[in-house]
């Protein structure tokens, strides 16, 4: 399963990993612990040379024979592991002319050829680089000469020798080349395209979501129901043709008299239109103790639809109706979309563009009201409603209807672009709650480039996040760094450990801040085994200063066993 590859994978880096501080560091390691890292190490890495039971036979074994079958064993082994998907391939072109890019059982066996060819590479990997280092990194020792520091028995190699050409060419190969070409083969599976195709479809989904949280789709449909079982020229002629809005005065109809002047200033107090937009809503079966509470529904509805004024009061029922069934098109296509993750059409795009727009401004706003609020402290609470105030909410609506103009013009990827592009500005400033997609392994999954990527190149991708679908590729170059590169930094001194642990260190702040896995569990696994590595790191800077060699002092041997055993248990744990 996803976990359970996860699991091996932290555990087989933290063994790698550690496994070299006893080559790496010049630390009197307590020798339970120095037992434990070879027998584990020596597995995890497949290292042939150094397998219990084998490195005797081997010990005979000259330095350029180690090299070259250390550097030759991964070709080898691709070599080995290539036959069966190739065979398949060229039977089925001699019997029936074509190939099996398509068949279920060679798309299976392709897989399994990467799987393998990738756990190798991955579990050889610290190994082979530090054995194609090691020909840089000699100990001059003087008049004896210069011997390799990985073993002291072996003289260093000749500038101009085939030991340092072999070495050099494969630490391009090995080194640098094995990331290279995980991330070559990762571009070639589409693994980027499909982790930012969930990207964008985490932001849609949270976007309808939030549009669904603050236009209350029951509401919607319920006005929607009620303005279907009404007669709407009787509702436009009972309450827009008694405001005024449908049906200006006209002075001929209406004598100017003194009755039709008190009914023409009656008409223009504040409050009659309200008066008539809650008769609407009686009319509507809206009952009066939601009176107040359907008002405030629809001026937020009315916000995300044209004239985006946000107030039910100041437009006609001609107008509150558009917007009913605007939204109403919008709640249709967030359905259609959280089933069949349809890109929804162009109108349903342009809305989401001024409802993204709209609340990210909104969410600004309110931040500085927060803020002059949080300046004035005894201030009244008037400072939100101050006219200022009505300047920007004035200014805001006519950038949301030029908007609108604009989005009208554009493309439907333009449109795309642009809502994932406002979606991503509102998770940043935290006003849009995100939560990724996951990567889909079962067998139901219907895209075909995932389901084949995954059983392709799952191995490196699969425990983490889509975002993170890269982080495998740090995690070895981290390695690379702990467990060759720093052999060459400040060679057998404090310093070289002290930088071991800051880049530890480093990496587990990274890991807690970014949590690259998939599953919590993952994530405090990894962090479990880089905090393991630090600590036993900072004991190691311990024991090589003089102060805390003479704490325990020569004869202290009940503090050594007991540090010792302290770390074994950390190990094991």
């Amino acid at each position: 399963s996803k976990n359970a590859m996860g699991y091996s994978k932290i555990a087989i880096g933290f063994w790698q990993v550690t496994g070299s501080f006893d080559n790496v560091f010049a630390v009197e390691w307590p020798k339970e612990l120095r037992n434990m890292w070879t027998s584990i190490s020596t597995l995890v890495s497949i290292d042939v040379f150094e397998f219990p039971g084998f490195a005797c036979i081997t010990e005979g074994v000259q330095f350029r024979e180690k090299l070259m079958y250390s550097t030759l064993l991964l070709p080898m082994c691709a070599v080995l592991l290539s036959l069966p998907p190739l065979l398949m391939r060229l039977m089925n072109y001699f019997k029936h002319g074509t190939t099996l890019r398509n068949d279920e059982r060679y798309r299976k066996a392709e897989g399994l050829f990467y799987f393998s060819l990738l756990f190798i590479m991955f579990s050889t990997y610290p190994a082979i680089s530090r054995i194609t280092l090691s020909s840089f990194s000699c100990s001059n020792l003087g008049t004896d000469g210069s011997y390799m520091r990985s073993d002291f028995r072996v003289l260093c190699p000749e500038p101009w020798s085939f030991e340092v050409w072999w070495s050099g060419v494969f630490t391009i190969v090995v080194p640098f080349g094995f990331p290279a070409f995980m991330i070559a083969m990762l571009y070639k599976h589409g693994v980027p395209r499909i982790a930012r195709k969930k990207r964008q479809e985490a932001l849609m989904r949270a976007l309808f979501d939030e549009y669904r949280s603050t236009i209350d789709p029951s509401f919607i449909q319920e006005l929607n129901v009620a303005y279907k079982a009404s007669s709407q020229d009787s509702l436009l002629e009972e309450t827009d043709g008694a405001a005024g809005v449908e049906e200006p005065y006209d002075p001929e109809e209406e004598p100017d008299t003194p009755t039709t002047k008190r009914a023409k200033l009656k008409r223009t107090q504040a409050g009659t239109r309200k008066t008539w937009f809650h008769q609407s809503l009686s009319k509507l079966g809206v009952s009066q103790f939601r009176t107040k509470d359907a008002e405030k529904k629809m001026n937020i509805m009315l916000k995300y639809t044209p004239p985006f004024t946000g107030s039910a009061v100041s437009v006609d029922d001609k107008t509150r109706q558009a917007a009913v069934s605007t939204h109403k098109l919008i709640i249709a296509a967030s359905d259609r979309f959280l089933r069949g993750r349809n890109i929804p059409n162009k109108r349903v795009l342009v809305l989401l563009c001024v409802f993204a727009f709209r609340k990210l401004k909104e969410w600004e706003l309110e931040k500085e009201d927060r803020k002059r609020i949080h300046e004035k402290k005894g201030a009244a609470l008037g400072v939100v409603g101050s006219s200022q105030d009505k300047e920007k909410l004035a200014e805001l609506e006519g950038e949301v209807e030029q908007l609108y103009e604009d989005c009208g013009k554009w493309g439907l990827t333009k449109l795309h672009e642009y809502v994932i592009q406002a979606a991503t500005r509102m998770h940043a400033v935290g006003s849009l709650a995100v939560r990724e997609e996951t990567w889909n392994f079962t067998e139901e999954n219907e895209n075909e480039e995932e389901k084949k990527a995954i059983e392709s190149m799952g191995f490196l991708f699969l425990a983490y996040r889509p975002s993170m679908w890269w982080f495998e590729i740090v995690e070895m170059l981290r390695k690379l760094v702990m467990a060759s590169v720093l052999v060459f930094v400040w060679d057998k001194s404090a310093s070289q450990i002290c930088a071991g642990f800051v880049i530890t260190f480093a990496a587990l702040l990274i890991s807690m801040a970014m949590t690259p896995f998939a599953d919590r569990e993952l994530s405090a696994m990894h962090a479990f085994s880089l905090l393991v590595q630090a600590v036993t790191q900072l004991l190691g800077m311990m024991l090589m200063t003089q102060k805390f060699q003479e704490i325990l002092g020569e004869e202290g041997k009940q503090e050594q066993s007991i540090l010792a055993i302290m770390l074994v248990l950390l190990h094991g744990a």
